[in-house]
């Protein structure tokens, strides 16, 4: 970036307290995800508030300074590359539940709220927010919208693009937009789920909600020959059940987490990890 002091000058006064951070020291922390350091953007602003999002992109559209939106950094698929070059657009000060309606099914939340602490906070009430991936108790509903997250649940209950019924988000120039499920004409929504920051910033998500299973069964199922395992999951679909998950681990990924975490997986194996939720009398019959 051209002039690091004019730049930091001139953003501060537009930003909440404390939201712009330039300390070379710490600026690298910031541009690093779950597979390690992606680079290290020009300064970080730490969004307190929706104004300060569009702030920074009305600064930086009106420079032709990139903007790069990051969460919690979990992804393994580089969702956000910044350089020296670039403002780096911290959401994770955003961590507000905003209200769960549990009559409407819904819950509005900020877009640094982690997955697990929504979990955390609809259990009691009977409702879970369906997308589980694997990083859900560190990683945001922001990320999880940016990046269309899924989990091992996806197979029945589908990816965070079927339990978004609405964000609010602000445009490259500045503007905020709401978009919902139902608008007519093209589905913006859907553009913007999965489309990683590039299209809008979310401030806000509207998320649909759905109850607890009365009940889970996990079932494990071991093969001498992966193909059986293969054959058995097309076996399971013809029949109509759908498992809430189907895992598959060959004998490779099962020595290696019996190496970092024991739990008596046979090691010569290729094994399934199939759940069945629902009903009681429906997980007995599946």
């Amino acid at each position: 970036m051209s002039d690091i002091v004019s730049i930091t000058s001139d953003l501060t006064r537009y930003l909440s307290h404390g939201a712009l951070l330039s300390d070379p020291t710490e600026l690298p922390a910031y541009g690093s995800d779950f597979w390690g350091q992606r680079g290290t953007p020009g300064v970080v602003v730490r969004a307190a508030h929706t104004q300060d999002i569009v702030e920074t992109l009305r600064y930086a559209a009106a420079r032709g300074i990139p903007v790069i939106p990051r969460a919690a950094g979990t992804n393994g698929s580089a969702g956000f590359l910044p350089t020296s070059a670039s403002i780096l657009l911290d959401l994770r000060r955003l961590n507000r539940v905003r209200h769960i309606d549990p009559e409407l099914r819904e819950a509005i939340v900020e877009p640094g709220v982690l997955n697990g602490d929504l979990q955390a906070q609809l259990a009691p009430l009977g409702f879970r927010y369906s997308p589980d991936p694997a990083s859900a108790p560190i990683s945001t509903i922001g990320g999880n919208i940016a990046e269309n997250a899924g989990g091992p649940r996806c197979l029945k209950y589908g990816v965070t693009f079927h339990h978004v019924h609405g964000v609010e988000c602000v445009l490259a120039n500045g503007d905020i937009l709401q978009l919902n499920a139902l608008d007519t004409g093209p589905d913006l929504l859907g553009v913007i789920i999965g489309s990683e920051g590039t299209l809008g910033v979310v401030t806000q998500a509207r998320l649909k909600l759905s109850p607890l299973p009365q009940a889970t069964r996990t079932l494990l199922a071991s093969f001498d020959q992966p193909e059986k395992a293969a054959t058995l999951v097309s076996s399971i679909l013809a029949t109509g059940i759908l498992p809430a998950t189907i895992e598959y681990l060959d004998q490779q990924a099962i020595r290696l987490f019996e190496s970092y975490a024991p739990t008596g997986y046979p090691l010569d194996a290729a094994v399934l990890i199939i759940d069945v939720d629902g009903s009681p009398e429906e997980v007995e019959h599946d």
